[in-house]
């Protein structure tokens, strides 16, 4: 099932690309070469934008860059979308078309890969995060052991295995299940169901 969601997250990437891609194949129809070989930049410009922000988007929703303020995000983030594309275009306005073309296949190429692996690694932080994936519980032991607020991540006939918040799996033997409260909303919300 995880590595489904991790190959989904690859090919919505691979998605998001056609899709850019294809706007670029319309304007090259609806306004023919003559303008693309005046001002390639032009034209490639919302492409590359458009996958600049994906990209930032999906970081920004796995939370890797929450030690920064959000206000300072967003200013990068704005920053990198409106910039890259008007230095691309300020620094290919005089190349020839055949260099200035090349150079924006190679960055939709590397753009695309990032885009690529952004949303897979999205997927992939989000199939290993406990918290979204597996029920939070409270278990009681009848040596009178008691795990507080750990993710059940697998029970089978002989043994329930969890993982608590600070990252430590226990495996307790089926046998030693006094009582299992949960699943846990938040700290004070709470359902009881007991385990014989």
């Amino acid at each position: 099932m995880d590595v489904l969601r991790i190959i989904s997250g690859g090919l919505l990437g691979l998605y998001l690309v056609a899709g850019n891609m294809s706007y670029v194949a319309v304007m090259v129809i609806n306004l023919g070469v003559d303008p693309l070989r005046e001002n390639v930049g032009t034209v490639m410009a919302y492409p590359i934008s458009a996958m600049l922000s994906a990209i930032l988007l999906t970081i920004n929703k796995t939370r890797l860059l929450r030690f920064m303020p959000k206000i300072f995000r967003t200013i990068v983030g704005i920053t990198l979308i409106i910039g890259v594309p008007l230095v691309i275009f300020i620094a290919t306005i005089q190349m020839k078309l055949l260099y200035s073309v090349a150079l924006y296949t190679a960055i939709i190429i590397v753009l695309s890969f990032g885009l690529s692996y952004t949303i897979g690694m999205s997927e992939g932080l989000r199939s290993a995060d406990p918290a979204l994936n597996y029920p939070l519980v409270t278990l009681e032991m009848r040596d009178g052991g008691r795990l507080e607020r750990a993710w059940l991540y697998e029970r089978t006939d002989s043994d329930y295995r969890l993982v608590t918040e600070n990252g430590a799996n226990h495996v307790v033997p089926a046998a030693n299940v006094k009582e299992i409260t949960g699943p846990l909303e938040s700290p004070s919300v709470s359902t009881s169901s007991s385990q014989h």
